[in-house]
């Protein structure tokens, strides 16, 4: 090998070394921010079906939670309008009809959240 081929190999090893030195931590820090999405996103589905499957589920409560803030984006707009909606007013006393129609609205969109959650574990590869 002439002088001026070690010069080269020493040269390119250089660069080599230089750029995956550069790249090594970037792609670590890739996979790191994976891992942490998907454990946010399991923490999340898990958080929220576990609200969902009290037994007494309230919606009114369910919307004031971080889980509901943060899965929001994610649910549809119809599901939305309906987890937002006014369903009575305090203090003003409800006939029993009332009542009951209310509570089977409520395990209605109980089950529409549960589906939608359940939908959005399946795409997001959490199952």
């Amino acid at each position: 090998m002439t002088t001026t081929e070690i010069i080269f190999a020493i040269i390119i090893s250089a660069i080599t070394g230089t750029i995956a030195s550069l790249v090594a931590p970037w792609s670590k820090w890739g996979v790191e921010k994976k891992k942490m999405k998907l454990r946010w996103r399991k923490e999340l589905i898990s958080r929220c079906k576990e609200i969902i499957n009290k037994n007494r589920f309230n919606p009114d409560i369910f919307k004031e939670t971080s889980f509901y803030a943060s899965i929001k984006p994610y649910l549809s707009q119809k599901l939305q309008k309906e987890v937002e909606e006014k369903r009575y007013e305090p203090g003003k006393v409800m006939p029993r009809e009332q009542k009951i129609e209310l509570a089977e609205k409520e395990f209605d969109l109980k089950k529409k959240l549960f589906d939608e959650i359940s939908f959005l574990e399946r795409k997001w590869g959490l199952i």
